[in-house]
């Protein structure tokens, strides 16, 4: 192996240890269209304003970053360039510039590291200080040449990488991403990675590694397995944290706080960026709450060995000192501990204020003469005019209600779990067509369900788009109480109190059975299941009026960005409240046939929602696995309206056309079950409830 470039690295000839500050910000590291300059330069301001110090230049869709990298900038792109330099100086941000050249390069060709260095060099004579060099998403395979002069692929990476930061004079900021960037990419694990090992060993000890925690997309980021990874790296990582990224599903956005991640985290990595969603203008909470939670003081506790010689503890929390007075009021009752719910409120306080605030549309090109400047609502003129007045304050109109407010962040939370009031909504729809049935007649006169076949309620086996158990979703709600209040009252008080708290739904007691026990029918369950029929129609009028509203914000740069995804919301909400409309519209007899196949084991959710991943659910997924986010979840719990073209099991067809002209007379509830069961093609009434699922 050759290691001649890397044995500055090495245990044998240490390098100089430089003392290094806590890195805090922004990675715009992900794939699609990367963000407008203009919306750049107001990352860059929030970032100034609320304590963080880091923004790494990485967008995987810019050609010369990735595919064209041995490509030189053009004077377009370098004029670009310059102006976020010192757009980010301006507001004491460290402009990172990345690299990601491991696509195709030759690394034993001097030739190919020449194109490196020249690229590097020409956004170094533009102010830049600080560089990152990715290898991450790429093939493990070289070519011969760098079979013949490296033993592994770690080595390569380990060389180039070496060779760069002396060239650049090791710069301060100087950071790796290594193609195992991840607990579940490590090979064999992280302990035993060969490539992990060789890193630790042999990259210079001064060069920060990126690392995303135990998945790309971890739902949780323990100490534990940061001990690990640092032990083996021989150095605390640099968290490159996915937990707001999108780019794998953009039917969904992420609004949530930042979470899942202890405090205690900081004494253990180099720094925290955070990859957010595609869409810039939504990351304003994602940023705001990351911002906090770097800020405020790591619990008091005696730390375990630090297998780093990289900085200090007590250094962590310093760089972030501007952040703790902007941002103390946010804390949890004790200072030393964050609160993602107390977090979220300052953010969304903060936020409503530019959701209702018109900006300027992107203009094609920046440069660090001409920064973009921000008209306030309001203003007559169309274009970009300086602001004579920057003391004055925008007064925007508030389009947006707090309650709305909370609300959006509610149906647009995190990849691993929906905020309150979308999984309040799922539970109810979940609860009125499995229990539709059951609410219009006697089970007595019709075979009730056996105990082994309760488990047809259970969701548990399908892939929703978050996590929650079954038992959050399954039980029925408490029917309505009466209330004089109007409608629109009423919603705004369910939603208020439903979207207080965002985290997950908790299940205080045991949930009853969504199925009423045979012979326990009575007029008051029916009126139980209209109540709620009721209740689930309001909800869904919230989460339509939101939509409503949303569509009316002054910000068109949000509204651009979060438009698609309120859209398919809006679509699915109106599905499954026709739906449930449509149930409150059958007879009595046609509910009972549809009884017939509640109970048959083929009518559950889509079999396309179940995958291989469903009997064992865990939070060690992949968000990806399954998609679409709190729209696909409602269209996934809607019965699989298509098997009931087919009769029922032990059931056999008409023989001919005749529909139920040979279907003897029977009792209403016998007859309405013995037609169904002969009908060919389905009633009306199927007919009418099949397409609105299946158009899916």
């Amino acid at each position: 192996m050759d290691i001649s470039s890397s044995k500055a690295g090495s245990s044998s000839c240490p390098s100089p240890i430089q003392r290094r500050r806590f890195l805090s910000g922004v990675v715009e590291g992900f794939y699609g269209q990367p963000w407008p300059n203009n919306q750049r330069v107001r990352m860059f301001q929030r970032l100034g304003q609320w304590g963080m110090n880091s923004y790494m230049y990485a967008p995987k869709d810019d050609a010369k970053h990735r595919q064209q990298w041995r490509e030189p900038l053009s004077p377009a792109e370098i004029s670009t360039i310059s102006g976020l330099i010192d757009a980010c100086r301006a507001e004491s941000v460290d402009f990172i510039f990345a690299i990601s050249p491991g696509l195709d390069m030759v690394y034993s060709s001097e030739q190919e590291l020449n194109f490196l260095k020249h690229k590097l060099d020409q956004v170094a004579r533009l102010g830049c200080k600080s560089f990152a060099v990715l290898f991450d998403d790429i093939e493990l395979r070289m070519c011969e040449a760098d079979n013949l002069r490296f033993t592994s692929f770690a080595a390569a990476h380990v060389h180039v990488t070496n060779a760069i930061y002396e060239h650049l004079n090791r710069p301060q900021t100087f950071l790796f991403c290594p193609t195992e960037y991840c607990g579940s990419r490590a090979v064999p694990s992280v302990m035993e990675s060969h490539y992990l090992h060789t890193v630790g060993k042999h990259l210079d000890i001064n060069i920060g590694v990126l690392w995303t925690g135990p998945l790309v997309i971890p739902r949780d980021i323990s100490v534990q397995s940061i001990q690990e990874v640092g032990k083996v790296l021989r150095r605390r990582p640099v968290l490159w944290d996915n937990l707001h990224a999108n780019d794998y599903d953009r039917q969904r956005i992420f609004l949530g706080p930042y979470q899942g991640r202890p405090l205690t985290l900081r004494r253990y990595i180099r720094g925290v960026l955070t990859n957010p969603n595609c869409e810039c203008e939504a990351n304003f909470v994602a940023v705001h709450t990351l911002s906090t939670w770097c800020s405020i003081p790591v619990p008091p506790a005696e730390p375990p060995p630090d297998h780093s010689p990289v900085g200090s503890p007590n250094s962590l929390s310093s760089s972030c000192g501007s952040a703790c007075s902007v941002l103390s009021e946010v804390r949890a009752s004790d200072d030393e501990f964050y609160s993602p719910e107390s977090a979220l409120q300052t953010a969304l306080s903060d936020w409503s204020l530019e959701v209702n605030q018109r900006y300027p549309e992107e203009s094609p090109e920046l440069s660090s003469s001409q920064p973009p400047v921000f008209s306030p609502i309001g203003s007559t003129d169309s274009a970009c005019v300086p602001d004579t007045s920057p003391s004055t304050p925008c007064q925007p109109v508030a389009v947006l209600s707090d309650e709305q407010m909370s609300l959006l962040v509610d149906v647009f939370h995190l990849p691993h779990s929906h905020g309150r009031l979308s999984v309040h909504l799922l539970r109810q729809l979940n609860w009125l067509w499995r229990s539709c049935g059951w609410s219009s007649f006697d089970p007595a006169s019709v075979s009730a369900p056996s105990a082994q076949d309760e488990n047809m309620c259970d969701i548990s086996s399908i892939d929703l788009a978050c996590q929650f158990t079954a038992d959050q979703v399954m039980f029925p709600l408490p029917a309505p109480s009466p209330s004089s209040k109007d409608d629109s009252t009423a919603a705004t008080t369910s939603m208020t109190s439903l979207s207080t708290d965002n985290s997950e739904m908790d299940v205080q007691s045991a949930p009853p059975s969504p199925l009423p026990p045979t012979g326990t029918w009575s007029p008051e369950y029916c009126q139980q299941w209209r109540q709620q029929a009721a209740a689930f129609h309001q909800t869904c009028d919230t989460v339509q009026q939101l939509g409503r509203s949303f569509l009316q914000i002054p910000n068109h740069n949000l509204l651009n960005n979060i438009f698609s995804s309120m859209i398919e919301l809006q679509s699915a909400v109106t599905k499954v409240d026709d739906f449930v409309w449509k149930l409150e519209s059958l007879t009595t007899e046609e509910q009972a046939c549809l009884l017939l196949y509640w109970t048959e084991p083929s009518v559950r959710p889509s079999e396309n929602s179940v995958s291989s991943l469903a009997s064992q659910w865990t939070a060690d997924y992949e968000p990806w696995c399954v998609r679409g986010g709190l729209a696909a979840d409602l269209l996934r719990l809607l019965p699989d309206l298509s098997v009931l073209a087919t009769p029922p099991a032990g059931v056999a067809a008409p023989d001919d056309d005749s529909g139920i002209s040979d279907v003897p007379t029977t009792p209403p509830i016998e007859s309405s079950v013995a037609s169904f069961s002969a009908l060919s093609p389905l009633p009306s009434f199927l007919s009418d409830l099949v397409p609105e699922v299946m158009a899916q």
